[in-house]
């Protein structure tokens, strides 16, 4: 039988493994830049000034950094094949990139896009990996280990699927992939507490280890809906649903669920029936490990 833990191993290498985020120091920068460079070649940083206009006068709100290694670089990096122009920039984003420090020789493209009643500029430059910081460099690097390593942890599920002969091995194998992704992530949930209305890829000016091991956790996540999307059929029904399954919105089950519970407001019904018929909706959409509906429930 496949093995699993060979299978999912970078994930008890990253969580409290040699891998952890913690034990990445300045001594592992050399290590840190080799990897980059040999994954994501020549480093291009994005610094994204959201800038707000008060009394006539622009004032940045915030500043936020990534580089071409980040899980939202595609959001920012430029499509375009012309060669940039420094001409083409406002005075303002001129004077923008001069006083963040930038080269201007070293700007490969300058976006400007409004966000509500902000603007949103994103200049991307050259840059080398070894003159990042040293949180923007860890980022990098565990963005771009989780994308390789899951990318491979799909094509041997894929393959060893394949490789099964009847359906009771299938199941067995499919079982344990699971159990060992959603029992990893309940386990992180439970260590960290994230807050999953607003867990996403950061984009910060500075990251620290938890929004590595958030990165993670949203990873796990990923592979969990990749087996539901292939193998729905031969999953265990007796494992709890991961909180962001993709199944909710495959059957959209939060829209309804918002329709049912918008009606029962407007209806005439006693509470006692009301909470009846509500009681296992809100079981759905429930963040409480404690209260998590099974496959089976759902």
């Amino acid at each position: 039988m496949t093995s699993i833990n060979y299978d999912l191993e970078i994930f008890d290498d990253l969580i409290g493994g040699s891998l952890c985020p913690e034990n990445v120091n300045n001594g592992r920068i050399p290590q840190l830049v080799d990897y980059l460079q040999n994954n994501r070649g020549n480093c291009r940083k994005m610094t994204v000034a959201t800038v707000k206009k008060r009394n006539q006068i622009q004032h940045i709100h915030s500043i936020q950094q990534l580089t071409n290694a980040h899980p939202m670089a595609s959001v920012f990096e430029s499509k375009q094949t012309e060669l940039f122009k420094w001409q083409q920039c406002s005075s303002y984003t001129q004077n923008l990139i001069e006083q963040l420090k930038i080269n201007r020789k070293k700007v490969t493209n300058v976006q400007s896009r409004d966000k509500h009643s902000l603007k949103q500029i994103c200049i991307e430059y050259e840059a080398d990996w070894d003159d990042l910081p040293l949180d923007q460099l860890k980022y990098s690097y565990f963005s771009t280990l989780l994308k390789k390593e899951c990318e491979m942890i799909r094509k041997r599920i894929k393959s060893n699927f394949f490789k099964l002969e009847d359906k009771q091995n299938t199941d067995f194998y499919i079982h344990r992939l699971q159990r060992y992704l959603v029992d990893v992530s309940y386990d992180m949930m439970r260590v960290y507490n994230f807050n999953l209305d607003k867990l996403n890829y950061s984009l910060k000016e500075q990251y620290t280890d938890e929004d590595i091991y958030a990165m993670v956790y949203l990873h796990l996540e990923e592979l969990i809906g990749f087996v539901e999307k292939n193998y729905l059929q031969h999953i265990d029904k007796n494992v709890p649903v991961p909180f962001n399954t993709t199944l909710l919105s495959v059957y959209g089950l939060n829209e309804k669920i918002q329709f049912i519970h918008e009606q029962l407001d407007k209806s005439n019904l006693a509470d006692k029936f009301k909470h009846c018929i509500q009681q296992p909706l809100f079981k759905v959409s429930s963040r409480s490990l404690e209260a998590r509906m099974t496959y089976r429930e759902l």
